[in-house]
């Protein structure tokens, strides 16, 4: 699923996305879900928690973008980490 924005800047109360996030979990059982992000977008942490909640039938996520730092807030978000600046 592209969840890419349209839009340069980073919107932190983008109701579309957290939506998107949280109907991943919608997904059929041992799906393998793929989600493309925008280079440094942030991550709707309630839609992902919505996600952690109710996705553990899925078989994975994948989370891709073009920056290797928004994968990894992404990713870490998706296992309940929450992301340390370095």
């Amino acid at each position: 699923m592209d969840l890419r924005v349209r839009e340069a800047a980073p919107v932190s109360d983008d109701l579309v996305l957290a939506r998107q996030v949280q109907m991943l979990a919608y997904g059929p059982p041992g799906a393998d879900v793929v989600v493309q992000v925008a280079a440094g977008q942030y991550v709707p942490t309630w839609a992902v928690s919505y996600l952690r909640a109710e996705g553990g039938h899925l078989g994975s996520v994948t989370v891709e973008s073009s920056e290797p730092a928004t994968v990894r807030r992404w990713v870490l978000a998706l296992r309940g980490e929450e992301a340390v600046s370095w």
